[in-house]
């Protein structure tokens, strides 16, 4: 580099000498045979006499007073400038401090110095950490730049207002408009190109943030475009005046241009939110179609993909769907869909346990003691036609009709003792009962009303619900043979008569009526038995004869 150097100031010197003299002699001082145009020997042997060389000097402003008078004629032409020019020009404005320069043609460059001390184009070696280092000395920014365009920046300047800008910007057109904006960091083509008074701005990924500005003063609730931060390619890439919003993943949060408090995670999550505020996107493309909706959250892959407004919807699950415009739906599980607001779905057609992880129904409750409470129950008249929900023996929850004819006995629903739970009718065709075969089972085979279900309409048995006195009743009627019939309640469980009695004269009319009083017990089995006493046979109408049991 020093050769370098003592070569360009003997070639400067030889062209100033060469324009002086009228012959293409050499000049030689000190010696009396000069080996170049000028060839200076230097006096070693003589303490008393300074060797070396004087280019002309002036400062940096006397040189800037010349301009007129330096071009393409003077190039080569060495000075050395005493001091730094104060205010430059195009051709001085790289005389920053005292040193020699040359004049290239257009502008005064600075000869460089020292051996070593400067980073070369094709790497460096002999390097040491700590001691050895890229950068500045002083308190100016370092700045890069690519086609004289910024391209990279690390900034501890003061700003023209007098704060402190900690600009830290890498990447072609990044952070380059800024003016008062403060604290803000760029990586990436692109980012944050326009931004001018935002501040503590965050944008990493080409083309992040790159609409964002600053103030907004025509809306006094909306603050400068500040605290956002963007991670991935284009995100927040429509950004004006949005702040506190954060994307993080490709095209997240790309559209938003004014809405404040966004967390966007994942691929095109909250893609297409303009203005919409407080919303939480994390999965890829979760609530991407959003545009002006706020307060909605949505968990997993394509969770609320689809919705495009709303307020307070929460959605949790891949795939998660919730309709336009609801307010305070949501929706768990894979493919949960919502379709008004104030609802909770869970599931797409899914079993749903507490307390157990193998649920059989819709909804399975699993607890030791207590599993369901209810709270603000309202008190009100039993209204026929209503329906009471009833426990089986395995938990299971079902549903039955409110009659005339409930009741309870012993803590289990039964028929209402003051009104006929069970008559029954047959539409079969009449019955023929012979003589000889002796007491024959009435087949009653179709049910009228019956409640709890204790007849079997299939073997026309009776099962009692309950222990305890009954009124039996058997209005019927016989075509022939009646003169004389015996009608007795059989219990088919024992195999035993609960009674019988005889009527005579029996007519054939409807008006023909057996009843009594018996007592029956609790699961056993009973039907009712005919029997003709005179007559080879009798024919019941069957159509025309009903049986009832009532507890007493």
């Amino acid at each position: 580099m020093n050769r370098k150097n003592v070569l360009l100031i003997a070639l400067s010197v030889t062209g100033v000498l060469a324009h002086a003299q009228t012959s293409l002699g050499k000049v030689g001082i000190n010696t009396s045979s000069p080996n170049a145009t000028l060839d200076i020997t230097a006096s070693p042997n003589d303490n008393n006499t300074a060797d070396g060389l004087l280019a002309p000097r002036l400062t940096g402003n006397e040189l800037k007073a010349k301009d007129s008078l330096y071009g393409t004629n003077q190039t080569g032409t060495l000075v050395y400038a005493t001091a730094a020019v104060t205010t430059s020009s195009p051709k001085t404005a790289n005389i920053t401090a005292a040193g020699y320069y040359y004049f290239d043609g257009s502008v005064w460059q600075k000869v460089n110095t020292g051996a070593g001390n400067f980073w070369g184009l094709t790497g460096n070696s002999g390097t040491t950490g700590g001691s050895n280092f890229l950068g500045t000395t002083d308190a100016q920014n370092l700045v890069f730049k690519v086609n004289n365009i910024e391209s990279g920046y690390i900034q501890h300047s003061v700003s023209s207002t007098g704060s402190f800008d900690y600009k830290t910007s890498f990447g072609y057109n990044t952070l380059s408009a800024v003016t008062t904006g403060d604290h803000n960091t760029a990586f990436g083509h692109g980012s944050g190109a326009v931004i001018t008074t935002g501040s503590d701005n965050t944008l990493i990924g080409s083309e992040s943030g790159k609409a964002i500005t600053g103030d907004d003063t025509s809306t006094p609730s909306i603050k400068e475009a500040a605290r956002n931060t963007a991670v991935g390619s284009r995100t927040l890439f429509s950004a004006t005046t949005g702040y506190d919003n954060t994307a993080i993943g490709a095209y997240a949060l790309a559209s938003n241009t004014t809405g404040v408090r966004n967390l966007a995670v994942g691929s095109n999550a909250l893609v297409d939110n303009t203005t919409g505020d407080n919303n939480v996107a994390v999965g890829d493309t979760s609530l991407n179609a959003n545009t002006t909706g706020s307060q909605n959250t949505a968990l997993g892959q394509r969770a609320l993909a689809s919705m495009t407004s709303g307020t307070g919807n929460t959605g949790i699950g891949a795939a998660t769907v919730i309709s336009n415009g609801l307010t305070n739906a949501t929706a768990v599980g894979f493919q949960a869909n919502a379709t008004q607001s104030n609802s909770l779905i869970l599931g797409n057609n899914a079993d749903v346990g507490i307390g157990t992880s193998t649920p059989s129904n819709k909804l399975h409750v699993s607890a030791s003691a207590n599993p369901v409470r209810f709270e603000g129950l309202q008190t009100t008249a039993v209204t026929t036609g209503e329906e009471l929900l009833l426990v089986n023996s395995s938990g299971v929850v079902k549903k039955v009709t409110l009659g005339s004819g409930l009741g309870i006995s012993g803590g289990a629903l039964i028929a209402n003792p003051k009104s006929g739970v069970t008559a029954l009718n047959s539409s079969a065709s009449d019955q023929v009962v012979t003589q000889a075969a002796g007491f024959t089972q009435l087949t009653l085979n179709a049910e009228q009303a019956d409640a709890i279900s204790n007849f079997d309409p299939t073997t026309g048995i009776f099962t009692a619900s309950y222990t305890g006195a009954h009124l039996i009743t058997l209005p019927y009627r016989v075509t022939s043979g009646g003169n004389s019939i015996s009608f007795e309640l059989f219990n088919s469980t024992d195999s035993t008569s609960q009674g019988t009695i005889t009527i005579t004269n029996a007519s054939n009319t409807n008006s023909n009526t057996y009843s009594t009083v018996v007592n029956l017990i609790t699961g056993k089995n009973y039907f009712i038995r005919v029997r003709a006493n005179t007559a080879a046979s009798v024919t019941i109408d069957r159509a025309n004869t009903y049986f009832s049991m009532i507890q007493l």
